[in-house]
């Protein structure tokens, strides 16, 4: 498994994010937008498990600069299912919640299940921006303006303060 990017998060982001290989200066690359939309999607507690919506697989396993953080992901992400699925910690179903996301045979930490999961995450984290944002970010501090606004009153409305 991998991580899939939302067909059509490519053509809104195509201002602020350089192309898969490249590096452009003030550009986000592919990873860093999916981040942002996981980061939605899991922020609001919702997925989206509409397979047509993702594109091909463009990166196993994470990215260089984000390795360190995926012990922090993983949590979020095991967090968000945990609300999502309205389980508590000393619930029975906990374990099987964590163990499903996981696989600590892999270098991600993720299991099949877990790669799925955040890709419906970050597929729904899209299309919330979307429909928040409707016009394409042209610069990368106006869509990080706007995101950190749209974050901050999607959770303060879900009650995650």
């Amino acid at each position: 498994m991998a991580f899939r990017f939302p067909k059509e998060a490519r053509g809104y982001f195509k201002a602020i994010m350089s192309d898969r290989g490249g590096q452009r200066q003030n550009m986000f690359n592919m990873f860093d937008i999916y981040y942002y939309c996981l980061l939605m999607g899991l922020a609001i507690n919702k997925i989206d498990t509409d397979e047509s919506l993702l594109g091909d697989e463009f990166q196993k396993g994470y990215p260089d600069q984000f390795k360190e953080n995926k012990d922090f992901l993983t949590a979020l992400l095991i967090s968000s299912e945990l609300k999502r699925n309205n389980t508590r910690k000393d619930d029975k179903s906990f374990q099987t919640i964590m163990l499903q996301m996981i696989n600590v045979n892999e270098a991600s930490q993720l299991s099949a299940i877990g790669y799925q999961r955040m890709n419906e995450y970050a597929l729904k984290g899209f299309i919330e921006i979307k429909e928040n944002m409707p016009f394409e970010p042209i610069t990368r501090e106006d869509f990080l303006a706007s995101f950190y606004d749209l974050l901050n009153s999607k959770t303060r409305s879900e009650g995650n303060e």
